[in-house]
């Protein structure tokens, strides 16, 4: 797909748990948080927006149901719920996050919470402006995330998982970009951590976490990274193929699936790949007519 995405597929999610960071402190939270997050892997939109209200009814802190709720609109837009409002309206949503946590902190420094809140924050709009195919506006807000990711001190506790997938990303992500962007568009980036080597090891480590959602983020950012900066649909396949055995139910991953197979020319596991995918989605009651419309429409332009 070439140089236009790499810096675009930051987060899958947000799904920062509890590390050497606090920032989704309490285990009665964290059982929350990974409840909701269970039902958007398995696309049960609807189960995981009830468990945001939930969430609020129990006075859970913004600070986490925000995050949460940029997380479920994102799943929403690119499954198929992607208005101009809907999109404008998680833009305002990031922008005013963002700015809480910028402009209005009375704090002298951040916190290392508050990083991590702006790097998942910074992620998600470079995705959103990469889904408008609005390259620039993209980059820039990576390196905003980028930026911060440099001011996490890093972890020097036994469980560091959280951190060493933070850091794989980025490293990794740093590395393709040096390679493949000229010194001028790399500017503001620091280059200490462009290391795409270190950053693919970090992240194959976070493939044996025991924690689900960093082992699955790990395997999906795994896939895009062969796929999208190393153009190796063969490896990708590899880890798309987890991705749909762990959440047969999530079409994202299907398609993903569905995409290397094509890209390597098997068609007709890829024609069979996407079947299983319609037959998925005409069975889950929680996809409105357009979500359930919206891999038909990207497999056609796939074909054509």
């Amino acid at each position: 797909m070439g140089k236009k995405t790499y810096f675009c597929f930051v987060l899958l999610t947000a799904f920062i748990f509890t590390n050497n960071y606090q920032l989704f402190g309490s285990q009665e939270d964290s059982l929350r948080i990974e409840k909701f997050y269970q039902n958007l892997y398995n696309y049960k939109f609807l189960s995981a927006d009830s468990v945001l209200m939930d969430m609020s009814d129990q006075k859970i802190s913004s600070q986490i149901t925000g995050i949460l709720q940029i997380s479920l609109s994102w799943w929403q837009i690119i499954s198929g719920e992607n208005t101009p409002d809907k999109i404008d309206s998680l833009f305002k949503r990031i922008d005013s996050d963002i700015a809480l946590i910028e402009y209005k902190t009375q704090k002298p420094e951040l916190s290392q919470d508050e990083i991590l809140q702006l790097i998942v924050l910074y992620s998600y709009k470079s995705r959103l402006h990469n889904y408008q195919n609005n390259r620039l506006a993209s980059f820039s807000a990576f390196k905003q995330s980028f930026n911060y990711f440099e001011k996490l001190i890093p972890c020097d506790s036994e469980n560091c998982d959280m951190y060493n997938f933070i850091a794989g990303m980025y490293y990794a992500l740093g590395g393709h970009l040096q390679q493949q962007f000229s010194p001028i568009f790399m500017l503001g980036l620091n280059r200490n951590y462009a290391d795409t080597a270190k950053g693919y090891k970090l992240l194959k480590l976070g493939t044996l976490s025991q924690n689900k959602q960093i082992r699955t983020e790990s395997v999906y950012f795994l896939m895009k990274l062969y796929f999208e900066a190393q153009d190796d649909p063969e490896v990708a396949s590899t880890y798309s193929g987890q991705l749909v055995d762990q959440f047969p139910d999530n079409l994202v991953f299907r398609f993903n699936h569905v995409l290397m197979l094509y890209k390597l020319g098997k068609y007709s596991a890829a024609e069979s790949a996407y079947q299983k995918l319609l037959k998925r989605s005409q069975k889950n009651m929680q996809l409105s007519a357009k979500q359930k419309q919206h891999f038909r429409d990207e497999y056609r332009k796939l074909k054509h």
